[in-house]
Order: C-alpha cells, then structure tokens, then sequence
C-alpha cells in the first residue's frame, strides 16, 4: 500500500518534460486536476496556459488569470477549436498547457460520447481521471453512459464497477483511451481518495500495470469538494 504525500508535484507525477499539452478526460474530478496542475506550474515559474475544448461551469475557473474558450452561454464557458491549442503551442512561450476535453458531468465515472473527446493534435499527454467513489459501485449510480461503460467492460449496467473493470475502461481505445494521439502518452488521475477506498485503489493500480507497467498512475486524496486538491500522491510504483 502507497501513502500518498503532501502537496507532490503533478509536474513530476505525470512527468511532463519542458514543452506538454495535457489533455485531461473523464470524470467531475478533471477540471480540478488541470487546474492545480497549471497552479504548480505558475508557482514553479513556468508558463502555463489552460482551457477547454468542451466546456466547463464559468464558476469552476473563477480568479484565474486567463482561460482560453470561445464564449460564454448561460454561465457555461463553451470551447475553443482544437486548432487553437496546437497554434498555442506552435507559437512557443508556453510551457505547460491543461486542455479540457471532455463533456462536462458529475459522474465519477465517465467514458467519452460520439464525437468526444476533443483533443488537439498538439497534445503531449492525455490523462484520464476516474473518482475512487466509483470503484465498486453499481455502474447505473456513478457513470455517466452506464450502458455504454457495461458494454466496454463486458457486463450490465446493473452490475459493479469493480477495479479490474474500472481498469479495462480506463485503457480501452473507446474509454479513457479514445482518441489519444498516436504519439502523445496515457496516464490515469484517481481522485476522492478516502482510507476506505485503499483496498479497492490498490487493486485498480494492480491491474492497471498489468495492461502498462510503464503508466503513470495519481492518486489524490479527498480534499476541498469542487476545489482544486490539496494532497495528492503518487503510486509507490513511480
């Protein structure tokens, strides 16, 4: 069992190198992530640019100093082309960028839609987030496409998602794998930590190195609800 640390460096934990677009998927908790990612970044003195290619509630990217999306409807901030992040990147100054790229939701388990996710062609690393919460639950109770998340996993929907399924989705070229770019690399992000789901994350990290021991696995504890988290830690493995 890994103890996760006390404010680790996502930059490290994802092993970003000096230029990355980060592509982030999946569930509620995703927002968050970026934006703590682009948090660090900042305090470490890198230049960081963050967005959405979707769209995200205004009042979950309040305060920060720039966001790159289209407009603004009814509260929502609606997504700027792909092709905007990758002329973002062209262009050089920035470092590190956070992109996110899926539909919204407040599942803890999600897999993309037609036409979903949407990644530029510039993004470096695709990360997809899955909340501990959903790790053993009914898929009808936490997923967003419950039917559509049974079928990839191999079971109903009335069924659980335990960590060996939630696993397979998460590597699955329909699920937290759907449209990576053919060189960009795969990590998985498990937020809403608490100490009853150890036993149940640990058997999702097992399993996940067994589809790729290389991966980059995230765990980050329960923190502040909608806020950005404040403990996080990697896998002992890293």
């Amino acid at each position: 069992m890994s103890v996760p640390e006390r404010f680790p460096s996502l930059i490290a934990a994802l092993r970003l190198g000096r230029r990355e677009l980060v592509a982030f998927v999946g569930s509620a908790g995703a927002v968050p992530v970026m934006l703590e990612l682009s948090r660090q970044a900042e305090a470490a003195g890198r230049n960081s640019r963050v967005g959405t290619t979707t769209s995200v509630d205004a009042a979950d990217v309040a305060g920060l100093r720039s966001f790159l999306y289209e407009r603004s409807v009814d509260g929502r901030l609606v997504g700027s082309p792909p092709e905007d992040f990758d002329r973002l990147m062209r262009l050089g100054w920035v470092e590190i960028a956070g992109v996110f790229a899926s539909e919204p939701t407040d599942r803890s388990v999600a897999v993309p839609g037609d036409g979903e996710p949407v990644i530029p062609r510039a993004t470096t690393h695709v990360a997809a987030v899955i909340d501990a919460d959903a790790l053993d639950a009914v898929i009808e109770d936490v997923g967003n496409r419950p039917l559509r998340i049974a079928a990839l996993v191999g079971c109903r929907s009335y069924e659980r998602l335990t960590p060996e399924r939630a696993a397979r989705l998460l590597v699955h070229e329909h699920g937290g794998r759907k449209g990576v770019p053919p060189m960009a690399r795969s990590s998985v992000v498990i937020t809403g930590i608490r100490d009853d789901h150890t036993e149940r994350v640990d058997r999702l990290v097992a399993e996940l190195r067994e589809y790729d021991a290389s991966m980059p696995v995230v765990r980050i504890v329960a923190g502040l609800g909608g806020d950005a988290p404040r403990r996080a830690g990697l896998d002992a493995d890293q």
